[in-house]
């Protein structure tokens, strides 16, 4: 650090003599800065390991920042940090690749739905519905607007806004509907469509060319998702090929079981040790959370593939005896040394957190009082329905529309929920008690759709089935992931709290917020111990 800001203020001298001045002292103070920052941290290094009580969170530290350094090397000398991608490779991915590059045709149209459902209308109310949708198809081609038609007449939630709406050929819309629009000539006006659901009238307004993004102008999106694939190829293989060395087992049927349970569910064991439901749980990003509760494990489980592959990286790279490596040797003995830093500075934390006043802390509170109302939890029955094999999301969601019907007549939500529902609550009849906002969101459904549906429902009611949704980021767009029904059976509002039931959060909250200052008070104090003395006239000349 001092030998950079010589270099800086040699290349940038000051223009006149105040400034100089004030520069140097500027930077003189910086200097004693960064000295007694050193001190500091050497002095609190060696205090943790003097400190037997620290012993075992340094050697768990030390583990861990070892296996971390050699993670990172095994990964480059492995060419997993930068895969080399050849053209052939490229070229290679962007044939077998045709839903990244290809943009299919795009059928812009507008319908009017009339609801008849045939497994609660007769055919003779049936025939009668399709009666009236074709008087008003008729209406259509003798030249009305058929934007205002479907404002009128529409039953689907596109008649709002006219009954627009675009699909592509592998759009999840109901076969007959589908071929329908694509046998219309544009401007043309379909006959009266049974989707089984109910009768639709369609008009064809455009049908949009294909578009192919070219190899050159895909080349940043080829790297990355080239490389991604190749990464995850030479994943699989080292499982394959190295993890019966290290006895690797994967155990990811055991993703169905409840995290509440207080079992510890195993999903990846070796030789080294184990990597539990919690472990994913606590690394996995947010937005795939809902996909293990929902019962959608593609991406989780490349996840933990990866973490798989990752552990027999460090296997290897400890039985390599890599950490010997002087280079190697010296990261990690770096790293380590700000872990002791870190560990005796939380010591030094922790002791300064047992003398703050209560008074203070009640202070503190009165100030914050409103944060400590307890949050607004509710009370759920879900049933997540996946989409089997053959099944379309449309054949899906008509089951769940039936599983619907069934329950507000009056049919137990919970025995439906424990025969039909894939969500990881099935087995306790898919209740979930007392969630907040975030155990919902992470949980059951993160979508701003399901919260407004959720905030619509009333107490003991059951939404009407929908289609459930994850976040794939490798497309960043949300994608259907089975069918879900909710009903609500409670709210529980927040309720306030007297600093007597929440001391220890109160402490939390005070620490956080008066971090920076007790991390200077802990310095001083330290600096103080051990007789620390600067000679600032000492110093190099700037």
């Amino acid at each position: 650090m001092l030998t950079e800001l010589d270099a800086y203020l040699a290349a940038n001298p000051a223009s006149d003599p105040v400034a100089d001045e004030a520069a140097e002292a500027l930077v003189s103070d910086v200097r004693l800065q960064a000295i007694t920052e050193v001190a500091v941290r050497e002095a609190l290094s060696a205090e943790a390991e003097a400190t037997p009580e620290l012993a075992a969170a340094l050697e768990a530290a030390e583990l861990q920042t070892r296996d971390r350094v050699l993670l990172h090397v095994m990964k480059e000398r492995s060419g997993w940090s930068q895969p080399e991608l050849s053209r052939e490779e490229l070229l290679e991915y962007y044939e077998s690749h045709p839903e990244f590059y290809d943009q299919p045709p795009l059928a812009r149209l507008q319908h009017i739905y009339l609801r008849a459902e045939k497994a609660v209308m007769s055919a003779a109310e049936r025939e009668s519905v399709s009666d009236r949708l074709e008087a008003i198809r008729h209406e259509a081609l003798e030249g009305a607007d058929f934007a205002a038609l479907a404002r009128q007449h529409s039953e689907s939630s596109t008649a709002a806004t006219g009954g627009f709406m675009s699909i592509r050929r592998d759009s999840p819309v109901p076969r007959s509907f589908a071929e329908a629009v694509w046998d219309l000539e544009v401007s043309g006006v379909s006959e009266v469509v049974d989707t089984g659901n109910g009768f639709h009238v369609i008009q064809l307004n455009q049908i949009t060319e294909p578009v192919r993004s070219s190899f050159e102008e895909s080349q940043e999106h080829l790297q990355r998702k080239a490389g991604q694939a190749k990464v995850e190829a030479l994943q699989q293989q080292l499982i394959e090929e190295v993890g019966p060395e290290y006895s690797l087992k994967r155990h990811y049927e055991r993703l169905s079981q409840d995290p509440d349970s207080g079992e510890t569910v195993v999903l990846i064991e070796h030789q080294d040790g184990a990597y539990t439901l919690d472990d994913l749980l606590l690394e996995i990003p947010e937005s795939m959370q809902e996909q293990i509760f929902q019962g959608y494990l593609p991406q989780i489980h490349r996840f933990l593939d990866q973490v798989a592959a990752y552990r027999l990286l460090i296997l290897e790279g400890r039985a390599a005896n890599l950490e010997k490596e002087p280079e190697i040797a010296r990261r990690i003995e770096a790293s380590v040394e700000g872990q002791r830093y870190e560990l005796a500075l939380q010591r030094r934390l922790d002791q300064a957190a047992s003398t703050i006043d209560e008074d203070e802390l009640r202070e503190f509170f009165d100030q914050n009082e409103k944060r400590y109302e307890t949050l607004r939890t509710y009370d759920l029955t879900v049933i997540h329905l996946a989409r089997e094999r053959g099944e379309s999301y449309w054949q899906t969601l008509k089951r769940g529309e039936a599983l619907v019907a069934r329950i507000r007549d009056g049919e137990d939500m919970e025995s439906l929920a424990r025969k039909h529902s894939r969500h990881y609550s099935a087995a306790a009849g898919g209740q979930l008690q007392f969630f907040t906002d975030n155990g919902v969101r992470t949980r059951v459904q993160a979508t701003a759709k399901f919260r407004r549906r959720l905030d619509a429902l009333s107490p003991g009611e059951v939404s009407d089935a929908f289609l459930s949704e994850y976040y794939d980021q490798a497309r960043l767009q949300y994608q259907p992931s089975g069918v879900l029904i909710v009903r609500l059976d409670a709210v529980h509002e927040p309720v306030p709290q007297t600093f007597d039931d929440v001391p220890d959060l109160v402490l939390q909250n005070y620490l956080r917020r008066h971090h920076r200052r007790l991390v200077q008070e802990v310095h001083q104090q330290v600096a103080e111990e051990i007789g620390l003395e600067i000679f600032a006239d000492r110093l190099p000349p700037i």
